[in-house]
């Protein structure tokens, strides 16, 4: 007969039943086929033997090896008559739970089980290998009970045996020795030789530990699988104590924070006899009651997805992910198919977490947040600190899924290839660490990965490719009635909204973010509040007025003409399409005008028309007032630095100029102003199409003067005004009654602020 230990690894599994073990049921012969299936051979008591021997060699559990026997001898076993151990019978369900991820099959190789706490750490290493190999079919007190009840061992295939590592005695998960060692006495081997000399005989190597930043590094590299292993719950809870005492009735759980169960609170609840209730009480007399736990904050609530406005492409791939997390929780469909993975990219305060936040709670998922800042502040910063921080992040939504796990500012991350030396190093190996956690280096099944950035531009390809950041959703600011919708959601709470017109407030703060406004009813709340008295529009418009230095009434209608000139250009334009006009003051910009290109792909002409656009709130100015003023230049978000952006865009970049076909790398935007300065036949070439953009939008806006200074009273009045209203403007048709209460209203406001 051929030695077992040549032969595949096959375990004996537990079947719960009273059938004797002589019994020739279905199962049995089922059993027997698949022996003769890993065998090729008969099944026989010699062969069992071996098995056993070889059983005992790999340090199995006695209560198993008693078990085992007693089936092939015939002989029963004496009850275990010890008090149930607590602490472990909730620690099989734990572990079980994590086992079930992986149908209770473990490859040859190393294996690292993460506990919440490290008081679990020797718990779960005392049940594991029991629940490894009867956790499916049996139960923690199956091997207790009477020879006719216990489970019947059958033979169920090819698994890897277990074996546990541990760190040597008196040192930590990492090697960090906490005791001195005895003089004299040889040092134990080491985690990483243990390990080695598993792995030699492919076997399952397991490491319980609470705490990954404590795993030796090239452990933690080498590790095929990292299992979470849930914390205590109401539910693993409820599991366990109708295995300890069947409760005749539904068991009072309350709001109790389970998690915080220790193994030494498990033990100290139990007495001899003792019911499920009674035991229940106990441990909720150990655990901080729910009135005594620090109430959520209100703020830090997600909103509801209903509650978020102007982020319409985000709510259609919400509720495509949520109905496939439905179908995928009902079994009807793998997680590969889901789509697991977004990148939320826009301008500062377009609600990219709060989204993230609310995507969360309408999928019932666990939010795990995260970002580049979090995993620099780890530890001393270091680039180890920084990985295993990161790392770390992954291993917690894994813990919590299904989950969340949100990472913001992904563009903080850099990219490779875009700096020297020891920089481009540190950046490339942080990089290759997030494309590892995202490729599944450990089980990512149940985790969806959002990520967000205002500069997606900077994020390194490699992450946005297919399998990972795939999807990209752009926020754009809100429009008019997303604002209003804001406006409606934030003055809701605080009473009636008769009083308030609020699509009048969203034309006013047409270019705000959803944060502004939720900034500007703070004030108006904050305003009204120290005046004793509910919140008014009055409010509102004296907070976006802002306590700013007032404005001249020169440098009012200059805005004002400076803006209307963008609006009439725009509008006359076949190729350019306006969303707003406004000289609402936002910060240090004192106006702005948003316009876009009606087509996705840029022609000589579209291009050439949009840079005239630019130019010609400078041109107006030039027109109506007889000079220019600086309100084109300054910032490289500018007009003139944005036309110019655009003039070398279209010249080396672009393939629009006249003889230029070589493509230049134009980023960093420090970069253009370099080769400016060190090209002059470039920077001629940029400056004669500004240039003649300049003449066309000053010819243009001098047939349209009546229109142009039409539009700038209008504007002056109004403080902004939408596409629709802009060209009825041009049109010559009358104020609407409503605008102009509101343009009276704000002026009131300003005339406060100059007295």
């Amino acid at each position: 007969m051929q030695n077992p230990s040549q032969k595949p690894r096959v375990l004996r599994a537990a079947r719960i039943g009273a059938a004797q073990p002589q019994a020739d049921t279905a199962a049995d012969q089922a059993a027997d086929e698949a022996y003769r299936e890993a065998f090729g051979e008969e099944f026989d008591a010699e062969l069992l033997d071996q098995l056993f021997e070889e059983l005992e060699g790999e340090d199995m559990p006695d209560d198993e090896l008693r078990a085992l026997r007693s089936l092939n001898e015939g002989t029963e076993p004496p009850a275990d008559k010890t008090p149930p151990r607590c602490d472990q019978m909730l620690a099989w369900y734990m572990v079980d739970a994590a086992l079930q991820k992986i149908n209770h099959t473990l490859q040859p190789g190393f294996h690292i089980l993460l506990v919440q706490h490290e008081s679990w750490v020797p718990v779960v290493e005392a049940v594991l290998k029991t629940a490894y190999i009867y956790g499916p079919h049996g139960s923690f007190t199956a091997m207790r009970a009477s020879r006719r009840s216990r489970p019947v061992i059958q033979l169920l295939g090819t698994r890897a045996p277990l074996e546990l590592v541990r760190p040597p005695a008196g040192k930590s998960t990492a090697g960090t020795p906490n005791t001195p060692s005895t003089p004299g006495t040889p040092p134990a081997p080491a985690l990483e030789d243990t390990t080695c000399a598993c792995l030699a005989t492919g076997k399952a190597a397991c490491l319980v530990t609470a705490a990954l930043d404590q795993v030796p590094d090239d452990l933690h590299a080498l590790a095929d699988r990292i299992l979470a292993v849930p914390p205590p719950s109401r539910r693993l809870l409820a599991k366990m104590l109708k295995e300890l005492a069947p409760p005749a009735r539904r068991l009072p759980f309350g709001g109790y924070d389970y998690a915080r169960l220790t193994p030494t609170m498990l033990r100290l609840a139990y007495r001899p006899a003792i019911e499920a209730p009674a035991y229940l009480r106990g441990l909720q007399r150990m655990l901080p009651t729910p009135a005594s736990t620090t109430p959520a904050n209100p703020e830090r609530r997600p909103l509801p997805l209903a509650e978020l406005h102007g982020v319409d492409a985000a709510k259609q791939w919400a509720a495509s992910l949520k109905a496939d997390l439905n179908d995928y929780r009902q079994g009807r469909l793998p997680w590969a198919e889901v789509p697991s993975s977004a990148l939320l990219s826009g301008p500062p305060g377009t609600a990219k977490t709060t989204l993230a936040r609310a995507i969360a709670a309408d999928c019932a998922l666990a939010f795990v947040g995260t970002s580049y800042a979090d995993w620099q502040s780890a530890g001393h910063g270091h680039l180890g600190d920084v990985m295993r921080s990161m790392r770390a992040a992954f291993h917690a939504a894994r813990a919590q899924a299904p989950a969340l796990l949100f990472i913001d500012e992904l563009d903080s991350v850099g990219a490779r290839g875009h700096g020297a030396g020891q920089r481009d190093d540190w950046w490339r190996s942080i990089i290759n660490g997030v494309l590892e956690e995202l490729d599944g280096r450990a089980d990512n099944t149940g985790v969806v990965v959002m990520a967000a950035s205002n500069h997606p531009e900077m994020i390194d390809p490699a992450l946005l490719r297919a399998g990972r950041m795939e999807r990209h959703i752009v926020l754009p600011l809100p429009d008019a009635n997303a604002l209003a919708a804001i406006f409606r959601d934030q003055l809701r709470p605080v009473g009636a909204l008769e009083g308030f017109n609020l699509e009048q407030l969203g034309q006013l703060c047409l270019g705000m973010s959803g944060a502004d406004i939720v900034r500007l009813c703070t004030e108006a709340r904050r305003r009204a509040r120290q005046q004793r008295r509910p919140v008014e529009q009055q409010d509102l418009l004296h907070a976006i007025a802002g306590d700013a230095s007032p404005r001249s009434t020169s440098d009012e209608w200059r805005i004002a003409v400076h803006e209307a000139g963008h609006g009439v250009m725009v509008l006359l334009s076949p190729v350019l399409e306006l969303a707003h006009l406004s000289i609402v003051r936002q910060g240090e910009r004192q106006g702005n005008a948003v316009f876009k290109l009606r087509g996705e792909t840029a022609t000589p002409a579209a291009l050439q028309a949009y840079i005239v656009a630019l130019l010609a709130g400078r041109a107006a100015e030039e027109l109506l007032l007889g000079e220019v003023s600086s309100g084109a230049g300054g910032a490289s978000d500018s007009d003139l630095g944005y036309a110019t952006r655009l003039a070398a865009d279209a010249e080396l970049t672009l393939g629009l100029g006249e003889q230029r076909l070589v493509w230049f790398d134009l980023s960093p935007p420090a970069r253009l102003s370099t080769l400016l300065a060190q090209r002059p036949d470039i920077e001629r070439q940029v400056n004669a199409r500004l240039a003649q953009a300049y003449r066309e939008a000053s010819a243009t806006l001098a047939k349209f003067k009546p229109e142009l200074e039409r539009m700038a009273r209008r504007l002056l009045e109004c403080r902004s005004l939408s596409k629709r209203e802009a060209l009825a403007c041009m049109q010559g048709n009358p104020l609407d009654p409503a605008d102009r209460l509101t343009a009276a209203s704000f002026g009131s406001v300003q005339s406060q602020a100059i007295h």
